[in-house]
């Protein structure tokens, strides 16, 4: 039974309500802290027995108690759990923005950028909950919310498994979204925290191509599809995010990412490349496209079967197959002063260029030329010098010889009119 507008649930006023699925959702004041705050009441349908009540009211607490132990900047936070009369409630923190499913039914399909920066965020959110023992269970778009600025919260643990504690789920009871669910999840199987690696899988494909991997008209369909089908991989994208893909989305859990951890790395690794190929593209004048790729879905062939390959397995070249075999996995090693990226790769710098020289060897080269040059120039003034001193030599020679002949002359002369005289 959900409260009046501008009444009172424990000691908190409510101000309207704000959404409604499985519970109420209402927005809400702490008088005593004169805060801002969402309240989740607890929603029973008048056909539960007695049994199911109860289960459904202790699946209420548990959300809770999962999501009230986390305190982490991508995980809502909770503030208070009470109950009134016959009513349940969950108070949290108000969250201005956006859900992740509005903002993709509003754009499509996201900017690749902008896919890996929530994938990135989420991932360190699940990383957090798994290491305290809470499986979420439920990752999909409807329960991540997108602040102004970008920032993500991870909301609605309410059918989160906490790990230390004895299971609530009966044997064959399945709790989930079906779009979302891994296969161990659709096979009523003992799930762990790599279930939600998979729905990362699938939300990370809908936020690049605007549409599920997983599609049909039908649970049964659906259901079949997660089993048995492997979705086609998006066209538009940097080839490194096929892998990330494929791994994630891998139906034995063994080939599957092992933890949060792992697939975030090779999500930043594939981010630095991005970013690394708009500044190189910039550098170069390239036109790239706003955002970086764009996320267009490839309706082609289906790929072979992509269970059991892990993503950038020993030997498999990251970038294309005429990247060197020398780059195995990631991330891409940084630009090195001398050595720009190839512009077939954006990104990438290989590490055994053949034929090109280190900065250092460019360096020496330089360095010796210039002395050279020097040298010469050098060689080139002396010797010019000397010419020309040989030349301002003979000149003077030459002029010696010319007046001491004139003065032969003149003795002559004398000589001559002595002769005359003594005639």
């Amino acid at each position: 039974m959900a409260v009046q507008n501008n009444t009172i649930l424990g000691k908190y006023r409510v101000i309207r309500e704000i959404a409604r699925s499985n519970d109420i959702v209402y927005e809400g004041v702490d008088p005593s802290m004169g805060r801002r705050v969402a309240i989740k009441e607890l929603a029973i349908p008048q056909h539960l027995s007695g049994s199911q009540k109860r289960e459904r009211i202790e699946r209420f607490y548990r959300e809770a108690k999962a999501a009230g132990t986390l305190s982490h900047p991508n995980i809502v936070t909770i503030y208070d759990v009470g109950q009134e009369g016959e009513r349940h409630f969950i108070v949290m923190e108000y969250l201005e923005g956006h859900s992740l499913r509005e903002i993709q039914q509003m754009q499509g399909a996201l900017p690749v950028k902008e896919s890996l920066e929530i994938a990135l965020q989420l991932c360190d959110a699940l990383g957090y909950a798994h290491s305290r023992g809470i499986v979420h269970r439920d990752v999909k778009p409807d329960n991540i919310h997108i602040l102004p600025g970008g920032v993500i919260k991870l909301t609605d643990f309410g059918i989160a498994r906490i790990t230390a504690e004895p299971s609530i789920t009966a044997h064959g009871q399945v709790f989930g979204t079906p779009s979302y669910m891994s296969p161990e999840q659709v096979a009523s199987h003992t799930v762990d925290h790599r279930t939600d690696i998979f729905s990362m899988g699938i939300t990370l494909y809908e936020m690049l191509t605007g549409r599920k991997p997983f599609a049909g008209d039908s649970v049964i369909t659906i259901t079949y599809n997660i089993m048995n089908i492997q979705p086609p991989m998006p066209t538009g994208v940097p080839p490194g995010m096929h892998s990330i893909l494929q791994k994630g989305l891998a139906k034995d859990v063994n080939f599957r990412y092992q933890n949060a951890a792992a697939m975030a790395a090779d999500i930043r690794a594939e981010k630095f490349a991005l970013e690394s190929g708009n500044k190189t593209a910039q550098m170069q004048g390239m036109q790239m496209p706003a955002g970086g790729f764009s996320g267009s879905m490839n309706t082609g062939t289906v790929p072979p079967e992509i269970s059991g390959i892990p993503a950038f397995a020993p030997g498999q070249v990251r970038y294309g197959a005429n990247a060197p075999a020398t780059n195995q996995g990631y991330p891409p090693p940084p630009q090195q002063p001398g050595r720009p990226y190839p512009t077939q790769y954006p990104g990438y710098a290989p590490d055994n260029r053949q034929g090109s020289m280190s900065s250092e060897t460019k360096n020496v080269v330089v360095l010796a030329l210039s002395v050279a040059g020097i040298l010469i120039l050098l060689g080139l003034i002396i010797w010019g010098l000397s010419v020309a001193f040989q030349r301002n030599g003979g000149h003077s020679s030459s002029r010696g010889v010319q007046t001491i002949s004139r003065e032969g002359t003149v003795a002559s002369s004398a000589l001559i009119t002595l002769d005359g005289l003594r005639s």
